[in-house]
């Protein structure tokens, strides 16, 4: 069987403010023999809650841009982000289906020399990550993660919006548990776990983000957790830079570490805090 070869698309967030998280996904990757390149030339993939509401088109339009990248390469497209995947694998299956709209995109992607032919399929990083599986996972591990208690933030665009999600559960993503089990962590639920983080409502009001994150974080510290992982870069950035508002407000001893997916497991698999920036984390990362 040929070998699987991903185009990694990483965003806007991930290089602009958290390019540590980029480091740990690669570093797994290679750990698990994912072989993968860098998708460039890509744009922001028109963000799920915001800017997609000004026009439905050039949404479409600029995610079919970003998916030919892809193509012309013959990979399938791999997504570090939770709203890059949704906005990408929701558009990806759009035109895949309506060979009308997918006439009127072109038109325009003509205008830079470019063609969406529909090809390739979209990942997320976790979902890959999950596919790999348990017994492999587990072969990897060099520092089995047995005092943490994990938490998952699964995030709103993960299996959002569930008709075009691949994953089995999308009201109760399970996925995050798994992984932390298979690395040797206990893992918790707890009452808010669908629940945003309210990091896209700070943007207007961060008085009512600050609610939603106190909210979070009081479900997840009653619930026992020690750690937070999350698949989710806009909810990592929230509950890590956003613990230091509302830890008083909510009655929290301290705030909780806050990981990133490959994070957790290069930790597991391994890799040092220094060699993945853990010094970057706002909230300290025991180990």
């Amino acid at each position: 069987m040929a070998e699987v070869r991903y185009a990694l698309y990483h965003g806007c967030l991930i290089p602009a403010r958290v390019p540590f998280l980029e480091k740990a996904t690669k570093l797994v990757l290679d750990d698990l023999g994912i072989a993968h390149e860098d998708l460039k030339g890509t744009s922001c993939c028109v963000d799920p809650t915001t800017l997609r509401g000004t026009s439905e088109h050039a949404w479409l339009t600029l995610n079919a841009r970003n998916i030919t990248l892809a193509e012309d390469r013959g990979l399938p497209l791999l997504s570090q982000c939770n709203g890059c995947f949704s906005n990408i694998n929701e558009a990806n299956k759009v035109l895949q289906e309506d060979d009308e709209l997918r006439e009127v995109v072109n038109e325009d992607l003509a205008l830079v020399d470019r063609e969406y032919k529909g090809t390739v399929e979209v990942h997320h990083l976790v979902g890959i990550l999950h596919d790999v599986g348990e017994k492999a996972i587990r072969e990897r591990v060099k520092v089995p993660l047995t005092d943490w208690v994990v938490a998952s933030e699964p995030g709103c665009h993960l299996t959002r919006p569930s008709e075009y999600s691949p994953f089995p559960d999308a009201r109760y993503p399970r996925i995050v548990e798994d992984l932390a089990s298979w690395v040797g962590a206990a893992t918790v639920e707890y009452t808010d776990l669908i629940m945003c983080c309210g990091n896209v409502v700070r943007r207007t009001n961060a008085d009512v983000a600050d609610k939603m994150l106190g909210d979070l974080m009081a479900a997840i510290d009653g619930a026992g957790a020690t750690h937070i992982v999350t698949p989710c870069p806009t909810c990592y950035v929230q509950m890590d830079m956003g613990q230091k508002e509302v830890v008083d407000k909510v009655g929290l001893k301290a705030p909780l570490p806050v990981l990133f997916i490959s994070e957790m497991l290069a930790l597991a698999f391994g890799h040092g805090p220094e060699e993945l920036g853990l010094r970057y984390h706002r909230v300290p990362v025991d180990l």
